[in-house]
């Protein structure tokens, strides 16, 4: 169920509850290095109703890429509840969504220091 809207927002916006969002949209962000990516930076979400075949338009304006989809970002804080983390700070959230860009895994607790 979608709870907020889709649309142009934060980073951290997004993580602080993922749930709340469809988990069919896709994700799309600036590419960058992924130790730069913070809870300021923009992404833009859009509904997988309103997904185009090719790169879609408000993408392609705001100049950012497809990054994830948000099943993939709910599986990130699914993953850090299921390894005895059950309410992650923000940096927790953060750090375990670098760590899945970086490594393609989920990060276990001992890794959040």
């Amino acid at each position: 169920m979608t709870i907020n809207t889709l649309g142009a927002m934060t980073l951290g916006q997004l993580l602080d509850d993922p749930d709340a969002y469809d988990w069919r949209a896709t994700i799309f962000a600036p590419s960058l290095p992924v130790a730069q990516l913070s809870w300021e930076t923009e992404v833009l979400v859009i509904p997988f109703e309103e997904l185009p075949p090719d790169d879609p338009p408000e993408a392609v304006e705001r100049g950012v890429t497809e990054f994830a989809t948000m099943h993939q970002l709910q599986e990130i804080i699914s993953a850090l509840k299921l390894h005895g983390v059950p309410a992650a700070t923000t940096d927790q959230r953060l750090a375990a969504l670098r760590y899945y860009r970086e490594h393609d895994a989920f990060i276990s607790r001992e890794q959040l220091g």
